[in-house]
């Protein structure tokens, strides 16, 4: 029972991630506006936006995968 609900989550991310991309762009998630609960204040909307970012960015920086070290 594990390994299917284990699938079903899986289907539900993979369904979640494309229609946000297909919307927003590969970087849509970025903008929390896009698709953030509205009815939050502004203020909590932004303060979790940061923190969200700057825990993206330790996690680049932190990485050894060499797709995320290469540099344009």
């Amino acid at each position: 029972m594990l390994h299917g609900i284990e699938d079903i989550e899986v289907r539900l991310n993979s369904v979640v991630a494309y229609r946000l991309g297909y919307k927003y762009g590969g970087f849509g998630y970025l903008d929390f506006k896009n698709w953030v609960d509205r009815n939050r204040p502004r203020f909590e909307i932004e303060k979790e936006q940061f923190y969200f970012k700057k825990g993206l960015l330790s996690k680049v920086k932190r990485s050894s995968l060499p797709d995320i070290k290469k540099t344009i």
